[in-house]
C-alpha cells in the first residue's frame, strides 16, 4: 500500500508544488486511510458473499458507515488490530439480525442509548485529527444524531432481519464511540508522556 500512497503523493507535488509539508502529511494520512479502509472493506465483502450474507454486509456497512463517517470512535493502531476489530463488529451486526427474539421494547431501548451516546460524545476527536472548531462539532453531532433517527425508523418498516441488521449498526457506532472517547484519549495522553520523555 505504501508504494500506492507514495506514487499519489508524487503525482500531487508534481502538479501542486506550492504544497507545504503540513499539507503533505495531512494528504498522506488521508490517502493511507483511504487504501487502508479500502483492502479492508473489500476482503470483507468477499468473506461475507462467501457465507452468503453479502447483502446484510452492505446494510451493515451502509450504517455503520454513513454514522462513523461523523461521530469518530475507536481507531486500533495497526492495519490487521483495526481489520479483525471490524470484522468482529461486522459479524456482530449480521449475526444480531438471525436471533430471533429481540422484540421492539429492546430495540427502542437499544436506538435510545444510542442516540444518547452520541449526543453525549459525537464527535469523537483522535490525536491524528484533533478537531477544535466547535462549530463544526456542534453541527456533525446534529447531522450523526439526525442519520441514528432516520435509519432507526427505517428500521422498523422493513424485514426483521434487515431491521436488527440496523439497529445493531447504530449500536455498534455508540460502543465505538465510548471505546473512542476512553481509549483515543489514552493513546493521546502516552504519546505526550513519549514526547516529555525526549
Amino acid at each position: 500500500m505504501k508504494p500506492m500512497v507514495d506514487t499519489l503523493l508524487d503525482n500531487m507535488k508534481k502538479y501542486n508544488p506550492e504544497m507545504t509539508e503540513a499539507q503533505l502529511r495531512t494528504r498522506r494520512y488521508g490517502l493511507e486511510a483511504m487504501v487502508s479502509d479500502f483492502s479492508k472493506l473489500l476482503i470483507y465483502a468477499v468473506i461475507f458473499s462467501i457465507f452468503g450474507v453479502g447483502l446484510q454486509y452492505l446494510v451493515s456497512l451502509l450504517v455503520y458507515a454513513s454514522i462513523r463517517s461523523f461521530t469518530g470512535g475507536y481507531h486500533a493502531n495497526s492495519y490487521w488490530s483495526c481489520f479483525f476489530v471490524s470484522l468482529a463488529g461486522f459479524v456482530f451486526t449480521i449475526g444480531a439480525g438471525f436471533y430471533p427474539d429481540i422484540g421492539n421494547i429492546a430495540c427502542i431501548a437499544a436506538l435510545a442509548a444510542s442516540a444518547a451516546v452520541d449526543l453525549v460524545f459525537a464527535p469523537v476527536p483522535h490525536p491524528n485529527k484533533p478537531n477544535k472548531d466547535s462549530l463544526k462539532r456542534k453541527r456533525f453531532k446534529i447531522i450523526s444524531f439526525i442519520i441514528i433517527l432516520v435509519f432507526g425508523g427505517i428500521a422498523f418498516l422493513i424485514p426483521y432481519q434487515y431491521k436488527i441488521t440496523i439497529i445493531a449498526s447504530i449500536f455498534l457506532v455508540a460502543v465505538m464511540q465510548l471505546l473512542g472517547h476512553w481509549l483515543n484519549g489514552k493513546s493521546k495522553d502516552k504519546n505526550i508522556i513519549m514526547r516529555g520523555a525526549k
